[in-house]
């Protein structure tokens, strides 16, 4: 479940990096940087980043340690999986710092997106672990 979860989100995040290098039809009518509507979002906080880090490696090191102490193969395998969601975040993060060169505001909204859903998704997977199982 989490494998489709992680594929899903690598997926998607593919996808919308080669729409934002590729496409200038529709969206590059209404303004690179932000549509016609303007930039309406609210950018990722310092706090929200560092919060999200805390769960994403919490839910890995449960996850992990639950592995470990259950020796279920399933487990091992959605822990080796998960340790690419803190990095992830991180990359994003390094992207948004400007690691890359400077950015629009549409990367700046996409990247900020792509970091939301990583949150979530270790909020969702964290919360789909046995309590008995895997105890916090």
């Amino acid at each position: 479940m989490l494998r489709m979860a992680l594929l899903g989100l690598c997926l998607g995040l593919v996808a919308a990096c080669a729409k934002s290098e590729s496409g200038s039809g529709a969206a590059g009518s209404a303004g690179a940087d932000g549509g016609m509507l303007g930039d309406r979002s609210k950018s990722l906080t310092p706090e929200e980043v560092g919060q999200g880090m805390q769960l994403c490696r919490g839910y890995v090191a449960r996850l992990c340690r639950c592995a470990d102490l259950t020796k279920d193969t399933r487990l091992r395998d959605e822990c080796d999986l998960s340790r690419s969601q803190p990095e992830g975040l991180t990359m994003t993060v390094r992207y948004l710092a400007g690691s890359e060169g400077p950015i629009s505001t549409r990367e700046r909204l996409e990247a900020e997106a792509g970091a939301r859903k990583i949150i979530a998704a270790c909020v969702r997977a964290d919360s789909a672990l046995d309590p008995a199982r895997c105890p916090r």
